[in-house]
Order: structure tokens, then sequence, then C-alpha cells
């Protein structure tokens, strides 16, 4: 390894412990198929994300007009030093914008994964080899990520009319309204013609690979376009959150369902709540929740392990109090928190891994913030059953 090769290794890896912001490190390379060959040589999952016809097949090419490549890639941890190797063997003008599928440090977009962590791994699962030998996902993925990318990334930067009032950017950098409904026309997806943003949301909506509800609520970036998306989920959860404000969910994970860790969770959440309804969750209801809760990312822990949400324990509260105004720290991170009984969820987690945790870290439980998610939630459990089952909950609930 030469001197220049260890400098730029070192300062790249330094750069990805370091970043704040979990904002995303660019690497800069010369030689873009030595740089996807030698990550599949190391066993590194990854795929060029979007125009592979424009990514350079020779050491020394660049991308026309300047465009960065887009690589989703399985680099977590341990791989990060490989990674670092692999990036700092040709350093170049060509970029390349790395993302990992948890997000971590250095690999993330606006700080948060590129995709939910779910649909990364959706992708990475589905991918095939283009012709000039790198990994592209499947047809079908390739237009679903690019129908995420456009519908939530780009939004109004896309040029697609939006299908509402809100009004697009006149001029975008690509023509994508014409390459996603050729790339949707060749594949038979069922959008009718022209595609507008609304359209493509809806169609990820009913693939389950739309922006969640609870991830769109926190997007560090939000635009008019964001923002009427998110109306338009409130204004569909409104309804019953204003008929059950005191409705909060809680889903306990696979790693706390030990009969005796499971008794300590609901004594505790009796304590404050009335538990309305414990539900074993199917495997349908289960990759529901994962896909649409905690903005698709159960990953957890320094292996990055999927954790599941195993049951559901729905519970009610007749005697909410509010949020301590003088704790700054929660109202700066939990700002959708407006029951102050809500933070029990952190007191159990807590609890659990004072009493029981022996190998590792317990994370436990995860609970709605307020009465719109905990009814998000139960749309990620029921589907279309949601009206029967908010009927039963409010048949449940004990008389004032």
């Amino acid at each position: 390894m030469s001197l220049l090769h260890w400098i730029l290794k070192k300062r790249l890896l330094l750069k990805w412990r370091r970043t704040r912001h979990k904002r995303t490190i660019r690497l800069k390379v010369s030689d873009v198929p030595g740089l996807l060959r030698d990550m599949d040589k190391n066993g590194i999952r990854y795929v060029v994300l979007r125009w592979p016809e424009e990514v350079p097949i020779t050491a020394g090419q660049k991308c026309p007009s300047g465009m960065d490549v887009d690589i989703l890639a399985d680099v977590e941890k341990r791989v990060l030093p490989v990674m670092a190797d692999i990036a700092s063997q040709r350093p170049g003008p060509v970029p390349c914008d790395l993302y990992s599928i948890s997000g971590r440090a250095g690999t993330a977009y606006l700080g948060k994964p590129y995709y939910p962590p779910v649909l990364a791994e959706d992708i990475l699962k589905n991918r095939c080899r283009h012709a000039a030998g790198f990994y592209v996902p499947q047809p079908l993925w390739a237009f679903r990520s690019l129908a995420f990318h456009l519908a939530y990334h780009k939004g109004i930067l896309s040029g697609i009319p939006t299908g509402c009032e809100i009004q697009t950017e006149p001029h975008p950098k690509r023509n994508y309204k014409q390459h996603i409904e050729e790339l949707g026309k060749s594949l038979n997806i069922e959008i009718e013609p022209p595609y507008s943003l609304l359209k493509l949301h809806d169609y990820l909506k009913q693939c389950q690979w739309n922006m969640p509800y609870d991830l769109l609520e926190r997007y560090p970036r939000r635009d008019p376009w964001h923002e009427y998306l998110l109306r338009r989920e409130l204004d569909l959860l409104r309804p019953w959150a204003q008929r059950l404000p005191g409705l909060l969910v809680f889903f306990i994970r696979q790693d706390a369902t030990s009969p005796e860790k499971l008794d300590f969770i609901t004594s505790r959440l009796s304590d404050k709540f009335q538990i309305v309804m414990k539900v074993t969750l199917s495997e349908d209801q289960i990759n529901r929740v994962i896909r649409l809760v905690r903005g698709g990312n159960w990953v957890q822990g320094p292996n990055l392990e999927l954790v599941r949400p195993v049951i559901a324990m729905i519970t009610y509260d007749h005697n909410p109090v509010p949020v301590d105004e003088s704790d700054q720290m929660k109202k700066t991170t939990y700002p959708l928190v407006r029951n102050g009984n809500v933070f029990i969820k952190q007191q159990i987690r807590e609890m659990l891994n004072n009493k029981f945790s022996t190998d590792g870290e317990i994370f436990g439980i995860h609970g709605s913030d307020n009465e719109f998610e905990a009814q998000h939630m139960l749309r990620a459990i029921y589907d279309k059953q949601i009206d029967e089952a908010n009927n039963k909950l409010a048949a449940g609930l004990k008389k004032p």
C-alpha cells in the first residue's frame, strides 16, 4: 500500500466516523468499473441505482454532463474499512454517492437512510447484472426505486406535475417524466399516463413502497409537496384520532417476548393505561408493520440486525398529562409527543436493560407518540379492517 493510498484511506474512514448529521460523504474516483468490480470481489452487495447507460465503463472515463453515480450498498460498520480501501486506491474526478441500508454516518441522505431499510434490502435482494457487468435493480425494483426517488427525494424538482395545485420545476435536470413513463409502459405498470407525483405516490402506497407517514412527519426537508402529502395522510387518520384521542399503540419486539419480559412490560403499561387489546401479529401483519412503521427502520444494534415487532399492545390513556415544559431535551427530541405519559416507553426500555440484559442491548418496545401515529400503526396492523378494529376498541373502553 502506497503512502498516498494509506492517507486517503485513513482520511475517508475518519470522515465516515466523524461526520455530523449523517451527511453523505461523496467518493471521488478515477475508475468506476474498477471500484464496482472490487466491491463485487470483496462480497459487498451493491446496485447502481439509476442511469446505468451513463456509468463509465472504462478507467478514466467520466459521466456525461458531470453527473454522479448513485450506489446503494451493504456497507455497515465492519465493511467500511474495506470500502475505504477500495475507494482510496483510485482517487479521481468522478463523483459517487454511496448510500447504506441503515443510513449510518457518511452514507445517509439528509440524516436518514436513503430508502427505508426494508426497501433497501428489497432492492439488493432483487438485483441483476447490467450488460456492462455491474449490478442494477431488476426492472420492477428499478421502477419502484426510481418512483420513490422522484416522488420524495426530488419531488417538485423533478418537473413531474404534482397532480394538485402545487407547481413543479419547469426546467428539471432531466426529462424524468418521459423516462419513468417509458419504463412503466415497458413493465405494464398500472398507472394511467400522463404520470403525476400523486399517481406515483398512490402506486407506491398500494405496493407498500411509499414513504411511511411517520417518516414523512419527520422528514428533514419538507417542501409544499411533502406538506401536501402529510396533510392528506392526516386527513385520513383524523376521524378516528379525534374519536379516540387517548389511544396509544406499543409494539413488543422479538427480543422482549420471553414470558418474564412480557409480564414486566404488561405490568408497567397497565400501571398507566387501560390495555384494551393484545394482538399477536401474523406474518402478514409483521411484514406490513416493518414496512410502514418506524419509517420502515427496524434494524438495530452494532450489527444492524432486524428486530421484528411480534406483539401489539393497544392501550388507552384516560388520564393524559402535559409534557413538562421545562424539559427542553424531550421537547426537542420528541416534538410530536403531547402526552407526558408516552415517555413510559423509554422507562420500560431502560428497565428491561437493567433487569434482563445479559447478552447485549434490549430494544424491546416501540410506541406511538400521539393519537395520529396510533391510528397509523393500527392501519399497518389491520389494513382494510381498520374501521372494524377501531369500533371494537371504542366498545372496549372503560366508562369514565
